[in-house]
């Protein structure tokens, strides 16, 4: 029946005809065309089925061999398409089973976990199974910032620790709305991390912090840090160790600079580390304006085998370019020491 021709004809074409009418073309929505691949493989069907019915007649036995070799090859083609999606780091998809597991391994009652992207919360419910609640932002299909923003705030208020996936951010949340509400309102902690395309971060929601203390700090010529705050001097392994810095600048700045947090041991080992442009890398020092206070927080995510014991806690800054170029401070050291931090177990 000529139907039986038709229907895979159509299957296989009428998703890429919508595709190019509807301008979806993008590598994003590549994934959308699986149907066509369903029809076009019963279009290769179809096709084997037809020789295979054409050798009823004479001659039929080479016309069904024909036939049998078409579907051989086709099977051995399709077969040898497979090894690259196991095999060709160029096919992986990001590791959501790596990222699931990180968020499960030491699970906190107050932990939430933001999907700032579209369609990312089916695949990575597939992976994660804990009791974190899990917000796709922004709500709906994106567009309101205010009510993204208030949606954020809603989240730092609610839960201690926050994990974030971003991916086709720039697609859904165009002004980065979730980050940049999260960069100011809470504390990026550790480093960002990349699984493929989609990256991985940590914040701590903000703790009350102790009194600021009055520094006065030069890095090189012009950079200066007035003071800092600590929410706390006593922390367990596993922590965030929550610090805002006060910087200024006194002449503008045509060199981008990150920051160094650092937690040593007695040794002077380091236990732990961040490193970040300031303002949770959204406010590069080249754009500071001379004479205004820069607000820079930063978390120090602690290990959850970290020793207990006396450590040093110290910053600084360093070129983007050229990590190895510290700024040095007025006494010629790379890095100025803020305090003792005392990791204890079982804190009250």
């Amino acid at each position: 029946m000529i139907w039986r021709i038709l229907l895979p004809i159509i299957w296989a074409g009428l998703p890429v005809i919508l595709f190019l009418i509807l301008g979806l073309f993008r590598p994003a929505n590549l994934k959308f065309l699986l149907p066509s691949q369903i029809g076009f493989a019963l279009v290769m069907g179809v096709g084997v089925g037809g020789w295979w019915a054409a050798g009823q007649g004479r001659g039929g036995r080479l016309t069904r061999l024909f036939a049998l070799l078409q579907g051989i090859w086709l099977g051995v083609y399709l077969v040898n398409g497979l090894a690259p999606f196991y095999n060709d780091p160029r096919y992986h998809r990001p590791d959501y089973r790596r990222m699931a597991a990180t968020i499960s391994a030491a699970p906190r009652p107050g932990d939430a976990i933001i999907l700032d992207a579209p369609n990312q919360e089916e695949v990575f419910r597939y992976y994660y199974h804990g009791d974190a609640p899990v917000y796709p932002l922004p709500p709906g299909l994106g567009g309101n910032d205010a009510e993204t923003q208030s949606a954020v705030e809603a989240i730092i208020e609610r839960h201690d620790r926050i994990f974030v996936l971003f991916w086709g951010e720039a697609e859904r949340d165009p002004n980065r709305i979730v980050e940049t509400t999260l960069d100011a309102q809470a504390f990026e902690a550790g480093q960002d991390i990349w699984y493929g395309d989609v990256r991985f971060a940590r914040y701590a929601a903000p703790a009350p912090l102790l009194a600021p203390i009055t520094l006065g700090a030069r890095f090189g010529e012009s950079i200066r840090l007035d003071r800092y705050a600590l929410s706390d001097r006593s922390v367990q392994p596993g922590d965030v160790l929550q610090i805002r810095f006060d910087w200024r600048t006194e002449t503008p700045l045509t060199t981008r600079y990150k920051v160094f947090v650092q937690l040593l041991n007695e040794g002077g080992v380091l236990m732990a580390q961040r490193d970040a442009e300031p303002v949770g890398n959204t406010l590069p020092t080249t754009a500071w304006t001379p004479g205004e206070t820069v607000i820079d927080n930063h978390g120090l995510s602690l290990p959850e085998d970290l020793p207990p014991g006396d450590y040093q806690l110290i910053v600084g800054l360093y070129n983007i370019d050229d990590p190895g170029q510290r700024l040095p401070t007025i006494g010629g050291r790379s890095y100025v020491l803020l305090a003792r931090i005392a990791i204890i177990l079982n804190k009250p």
